[in-house]
C-alpha cells in the first residue's frame, strides 16, 4: 500500500463525541484532502474501551479501514487525553539542554503544561544521551517521555535544526517553490537556503514525491522528503492550509471560530470560519471541536481544534507573546524586551526576563527562553534566538517599526 494510516488511542469523557482525526496518529502524513470518519457511531454512554473502525478515504476515492480503540472514562486525566511526542535535540559539550525542545508537540498540549528532565542530562562528553522528560499537566497528571539528547563538540546548524515538510499544491505546468515545502522555514537560521534536489515534474496531475535540500549558513545540510500535489485546477482549499490555535474562554462564554485558526489573516480575503457544532462551555475543561473553513470559491477545510474553558482565565491563557530575533555585539547584554515581537500588545505592567543569562562571549546564535510574567502573576515561556556578531550591521541591530499614514487623493 502507498499509504499506511496508523491507529492512535484517544480518551474521551462519558457522553463526549470522539474525533476520528485523533484516532489516526499519522494523518498529517497522508495525502492532502484525505477524509476520516468512524464506520459507525462510537457509544460513549458508559465508561470502557470501545473498539471501532475508522474509514480513511483518499482524494482518489480509495479507502482504508483502521481498527482503533476509544477509551471512555468518567473523568479522564489530561495525561490520558494527551500524547506528548519526543524530539531529538543537539547541544554542545557542557551546554544545558532544554526539556521543552525535547517535546515536539508541546504547543499542542494544554496551556500551562510544564516539562522537565527527570534527572539532569550529562553533557560533559559527546555522544547520544538517553533521558526522560516528565510532562506535568495543569490537572497534576503526568506523562514520562523517553528522549535522546545528542551532545557534540561543535554541532552544525543541521544538527540543531529540524526542518518539517509541508504539502503544497500547484497547477499542471506550474513551478513549485521549495520554500513552500518546508513548514517551519521562518524558524530556521537567517540565511538558510532551500532547493529541490531535482526538478519536480508538473507536466501531469498527481502527487509528486520530491526532496528538498536545506542548506544552512554554516554549510551543513538536511534533506527533507516532501510531496507536491499537481492538479488541473486547484481549489482554494487545496492551496491553503489553515492551522489550529488553542483559545481560552470563561465558563458560559461563546468562543470565536476565527480565534481557533492561527493563520486566519493569511487565508484568502472573504474566507469564513465556523464551528461544525456549537462548543459546550457550560463546564470547565478542554473541549475538542472542529472548525469548518469555507473559502470564497466554496471549497472547504475542516480543522480539529481545542477550546480551553476555565472558571477564570489567567492573563497567560488569553495572551500569546511572539518571539523576535535580536542581534547584539560580542560582550553586549541583550534586552529581553527586544526578544518579544508584540510586547506593546501585552497587558500594561507585563515583565519579561531571560530565564538564564545569555552567553555573548563569542559570536553565534544563542537559543534562550524569555519568561513573560503578567500583572496577575501568570507566566508564559517563549523560546527565542539572540544573534551575537563581532560587528553587526545597523540593519541587524535595529528594527524599524511600521506606521500607518493617511493622505488625500492626489497628495
Amino acid at each position: 500500500a502507498t499509504n499506511e494510516p496508523t491507529p492512535a488511542e484517544q480518551v474521551v469523557k462519558v457522553g463526549e463525541t470522539p474525533s476520528a482525526e485523533k484516532s489516526i496518529s499519522n494523518l498529517a502524513e497522508l495525502p492532502e484532502g484525505t477524509k476520516v470518519e468512524f464506520e459507525t457511531p462510537v457509544d460513549t454512554s458508559k465508561s470502557g474501551d470501545q473498539p471501532v473502525t475508522v474509514v480513511v478515504t483518499y482524494p482518489d476515492g480509495s479507502q482504508d479501514k483502521v481498527p482503533v480503540t476509544v477509551k471512555v472514562e468518567e473523568n479522564p486525566t489530561q495525561a490520558a487525553a494527551n500524547e506528548p511526542t519526543p524530539a531529538e535535540q543537539a547541544v554542545k559539550v557542557g551546554e544545558t539542554p532544554s526539556a521543552e525542545k525535547s517535546i515536539s508537540n508541546l504547543a499542542e498540549l494544554p496551556a500551562d503544561t510544564k516539562v522537565e528532565f527527570e534527572t539532569p542530562v550529562d553533557t560533559s562528553q559527546p555522544g547520544d544521551k538517553p533521558a526522560m522528560v516528565v510532562v506535568t499537566y495543569p490537572d497534576g497528571s503526568q506523562d514520562t517521555v523517553p528522549v535522546t539528547v545528542k551532545v557534540v563538540e561543535d554541532p552544525s546548524q543541521a544538527a540543531t535544526n529540524t526542518p518539517t515538510p509541508a504539502d503544497q499544491t500547484v497547477k499542471v505546468g506550474e513551478t513549485p517553490s521549495a520554500e513552500k515545502s518546508i513548514g517551519n522555514m521562518t524558524e530556521l537560521p537567517e540565511g538558510t537556503k532551500v532547493a529541490f534536489e531535482t526538478p519536480v515534474d508538473t507536466s501531469q496531475a498527481g502527487d509528486k514525491p520530491a526532496t528538498v535540500v536545506v542548506t544552512y549558513p554554516d554549510g551543513s545540510q538536511d534533506t527533507v522528503p516532501v510531496t507536491v500535489k499537481v492538479v488541473e485546477e486547484p481549489t482554494q482549499a487545496a492551496t491553503n492550509t489553515p492551522t489550529p490555535a488553542d483559545q481560552t474562554v470563561k465558563v458560559g462564554e461563546t468562543p470565536s471560530a476565527e480565534k481557533s485558526i492561527g493563520n486566519m489573516t493569511e487565508l484568502p480575503e472573504g474566507t469564513q470560519a465556523a464551528f461544525e457544532t456549537p462548543v459546550d462551555t457550560s463546564q470547565a475543561g478542554d473541549k475538542p471541536a472542529t472548525v469548518v473553513v469555507t473559502y470564497p470559491d466554496g471549497s472547504q477545510d475542516t480543522v480539529p481544534v481545542t477550546v480551553k474553558v476555565v472558571e477564570e482565565p489567567s492573563q497567560a491563557d488569553t495572551n500569546t507573546p511572539t518571539p523576535a530575533e535580536q542581534t547584539v555585539k560580542v560582550g553586549e547584554t541583550p534586552s529581553a524586551e527586544k526578544s518579544i515581537g508584540n510586547m506593546t500588545e501585552l497587558p500594561a505592567g507585563t515583565k519579561v526576563a531571560f530565564e538564564t543569562p545569555v552567553d555573548t562571549s563569542k559570536s553565534g546564535e544563542q537559543q534562550v527562553t524569555v519568561v513573560v510574567t503578567y500583572p496577575d502573576g501568570s507566566q508564559d515561556k517563549v523560546p527565542v534566538t539572540v544573534k551575537v556578531a563581532e560587528n553587526p550591521s545597523q540593519a541587524d541591530s535595529n528594527t524599524p517599526a511600521p506606521m500607518d499614514q493617511t493622505v488625500k487623493v492626489g497628495e
